[in-house]
């Protein structure tokens, strides 16, 4: 077990898994009594993890990583990493923004997850995270450089009341021809550039 594997294992199995709803890889990784930590210290266990998965309607539809380090002691991988989702439970899209501790042990040849645990970063630092995808819904190309496309922000306020600000961006393909707008401070949505002028004037 190696600094390598994990990293790989993670990104190439683990988060794709995820995104794929590959459920038998997920079994298969997760250890028997693999635990998974939630950000509002719920925890659950290998098979509530998966009937939730399965059946409560949650897709992830892109994860990236940062700030990886992993630890290695004898038989058991510690990986501490920043990690940005756009995920959905039944068709409500929603980001994250999280610090991750990922525990992998070493059983016979194979390499399992044993532990997983998330803690949400707070809004000050997630308001400096860009979104990973084209907020076009019909590219929702993922994007891995800063140069690519355009940034939008919009401060938001939900039907609680309270006010957010949210980072959107379009790729450079869609931007030729699209722009943001928000409305009603609460939805954004895509507009032809020059639809959005004329409708200034």
């Amino acid at each position: 077990m190696t600094v390598e594997e994990i990293l790989s294992i993670h990104t190439d199995i683990f988060n794709r898994a995820l995104k794929e709803q590959n459920y038998a890889a997920l079994e298969g990784l997760y250890a028997g009594d693999y635990m998974l930590v939630r950000p509002d210290g719920s925890v659950l266990n290998k098979q509530e993890v998966l009937q939730d998965l399965r059946s409560g309607g949650l897709r992830f539809h892109s994860i990236e990583l940062g700030q990886t380090e992993v630890r290695m002691y004898e038989l058991t991988a510690v990986l501490t990493a920043e990690s940005q989702a756009v995920s959905s439970r039944n068709g409500m899209e929603s980001r994250s923004h999280f610090r991750l501790i990922a525990v992998y042990v070493q059983q016979g040849q194979s390499i399992k997850l044993a532990h997983f645990q998330s803690t949400s970063l707070g809004k000050a630092h997630s308001q400096n995270v860009m979104v990973s995808h084209c907020a076009n819904p019909d590219c929702r190309r993922e994007l891995h450089c800063l140069r690519d496309g355009k940034i939008y922000q919009f401060v938001l306020s939900p039907k609680t009341g309270s006010k957010r600000l949210e980072h959107f961006r379009l790729c450079s393909e869609c931007s030729k021809n699209m722009t943001l707008i928000c409305v009603n401070q609460s939805e954004v949505k895509t507009a032809r550039k020059s639809a959005h002028r004329f409708a200034q004037v």
